[in-house]
């Protein structure tokens, strides 16, 4: 994102009970089952990590996937003829 934007991208973690009460706010409907399944999903993560093979994506595209750095630019190129 740095490259991307030209300046300095800083990452931080989100609270996993600020991410469950943002969700129930916007989706109240849901009730309790997204703070059970974002806790469960948070709960597996840590003890477990998460891994995958990143060959599996290609695989099933038949190409090679947009790389993270190609979305990113080709999102900020949408929102800048926008503005």
């Amino acid at each position: 994102m740095t490259k991307v934007f030209g300046k300095k991208i800083k990452p931080f973690l989100v609270p996993k009970k600020l991410i469950i009460s943002r969700f129930q706010k916007a989706y109240p409907d849901y009730g309790d089952y997204p703070a059970q399944g974002f806790n469960a999903l948070f709960d597996y993560y840590s003890k477990y990590g998460f891994f995958g093979n990143q060959n599996v994506l290609k695989w099933l595209l038949g190409r090679n996937p947009t790389t993270l750095e190609e979305y990113i630019k080709k999102e900020f190129d949408k929102i800048s003829k926008i503005r």
